[in-house]
């Protein structure tokens, strides 16, 4: 459990490091949304940990706390990287 959510976290900087090194906002926005998955998934892994009592507490709080801010700092990069599209009055 303790690798997975090490390699789940790791996959954050890395993919945002990666997106970084593209010629375009919007190939960059995929990293960072991919990112948004690994912390999405570390999010998952400590609720599964706590529930199999692997942590509690303090230690608990402080990791999911951490995880998300992460997630809100990549949403507002996303939003911000990302190209607003045009409406159109075409109903779908």
């Amino acid at each position: 459990m303790q690798s997975q959510i090490r390699r789940a976290a790791i996959s954050i900087p890395s993919n945002i490091a990666e997106g970084c090194g593209c010629a375009s906002q919007r190939e960059f926005a995929r990293f960072l949304r991919i990112s948004l998955g690994s912390a999405n998934e570390v999010l998952s892994l400590l609720d599964i940990a706590r529930a199999l009592e692997f942590v509690t507490g303090k230690d608990l709080y402080r990791l999911r706390d951490r995880t998300q801010r992460v997630r809100a700092m990549l949403l507002r990069l996303i939003e911000k990287v990302t190209p607003s599209r045009p409406t159109s009055n075409v109903k779908r």
